[in-house]
Parts: C-alpha cells; structure tokens; sequence
C-alpha cells in the first residue's frame, strides 16, 4: 500500500477483519485481518493477510495478482461458507463498499 502511494498510484483498499468471519469465530482464531490492495483499474496489485492460518488462504491472492485479475472476480467467485477464505472475498468486496459482513460507510 505504501510503495503504491509512493508510486503516485490512485488504490483502492479493502480492509476484513477476521472478528466478522464465521469460521474465525467458531474456531477462536479471530485475531487478524485481510487486506486487499487494487489499481484505478480495479486490478490486485498487493495484500496483506495476518492471521493464525494466512497460509491457508494466501495462495488465491498470489494467483489473483500472477494473473492480473480484478476485484470482481475475486468478489464474486464461490467461496464456501464458513471458511477463513472468505475474507478474501469480504476484502475485495469492501474495496468497493460492497462487503456482506461489515458496514459499508
């Protein structure tokens, strides 16, 4: 986030905190969040995850920006309730103010 600014990139970020995730909670593990990092042209450009299991989900976020995807199709691709994963697609969404399991302001 911070080499984009430095960059003079216009981002977009979308912050999930893992206290909203379903699985996170029921399994005590909800401590941590994920954040998502895209370009004016809605493309992933970075992330972050901090979580007990980040390597659990990290790898759809490294395929995202390996294939140049954009927030939509993280957003709007299945992912299964309740799963640590989902944070992923809360992040994207909220980048657009859309996400399902925080305010949107």
């Amino acid at each position: 986030e911070e080499e984009a600014k430095e960059r003079g990139l216009k981002i977009q970020v979308g912050l999930f905190s893992l206290q909203a995730n379903g699985r996170a909670l029921t399994s005590g593990s909800q401590e941590g969040m994920v954040k998502i990092i895209a370009d004016e042209k809605d493309e992933i450009i970075g992330a972050h995850i901090l979580a007990a299991n980040a390597s659990e989900f990290i790898s759809e976020i490294s395929l995202a920006m390996k294939r140049g995807l954009k927030i939509q199709d993280v957003s709007s691709s299945i992912h299964i309730h309740p799963t640590l994963s989902e944070g992923v697609m809360e992040a994207a969404l909220k980048a657009k103010n859309q996400a399902i399991h925080i305010l949107n302001i």
